[in-house]
């Protein structure tokens, strides 16, 4: 049976990864099936989307490009890591991938050509995100890299976790990370010397985590949602 590893929405639809290599695309109103894609070759572990394109990030080591307005042609199977892909993130500038290669990459969106590899991790870069001036990666190395967007360069780092950080998230003063140790830690953008946190243990493996003005969630393997 397969298993779902992702989630990811527009106006229009409701993408699914799994493990068994195929992104569902559904109807997001109907919630029918009107898409499956089966170009990947190992389990689809993270998409993202934007207006026009629709991004996959694989265990096949690639990063899959679909253009929407095409019937979700695959435009571009782009391959620069040496490892899994664990995370994709889009923004209107870039793309972002984060791999268990210890590296993420930054893409260009309009030729989706690698600008850079960013190399501040000494272990799987499990999660990235970025907000109008910078990018943050969250790594098994239990730390949180905090690189300026417009240089592309390394300007913190938050470090001292007990265990690894598997998401990264922000919202208009905060960034969050998710520790496999089932703890959130918090720490303001205008102060990235210091962190809190946030949440104590869940009753099981954390999976994705969502932040809005209010609130953070957290969906659990155990099916809890927090």
């Amino acid at each position: 049976q397969q298993r779902l590893l992702c989630v990811e929405m527009d106006n229009n639809y409701i993408y699914t990864g799994s493990d068994d290599t195929t992104i569902a695309v559904y109807n997001r109103t109907s919630l029918e099936l009107i898409r499956l894609l089966p170009q990947h070759g190992m389990p689809v572990f993270d998409l993202a989307t934007d207006s026009k394109y629709l991004y996959s990030a694989s265990w096949d080591n690639t990063l899959g490009v679909w253009d929407k307005s095409r019937e979700f042609l695959l435009l571009a199977r782009l391959q620069k890591h040496r490892d899994y892909l664990l995370s994709v993130y889009c923004d209107d500038q870039y793309i972002y991938t984060s791999s268990k290669d210890n590296t993420a990459i930054v893409w260009g969106k309009h030729d989706f050509r690698p600008l850079t590899v960013l190399k501040y991790h000494s272990s799987d870069v499990n999660s990235i995100f970025s907000d109008s001036n910078k990018i943050y990666t969250a790594s098994s190395d239990g730390t949180v890299a905090i690189i300026n967007k417009t240089t592309l360069t390394i300007i913190g780092r938050i470090s001292g976790f007990d265990d690894a950080a598997l998401q990264i998230t922000s919202d208009n003063s905060r960034v969050y990370a998710l520790l496999k140790g089932k703890v959130i830690i918090t720490f303001r953008k205008d102060n990235m010397k210091s962190y809190e946190k946030i949440l104590g243990p869940v009753d099981s493996t954390p999976g994705k985590m969502f932040v809005s003005p209010s609130y953070v969630y957290i969906g659990t393997a155990s099916g809890m949602l927090y």
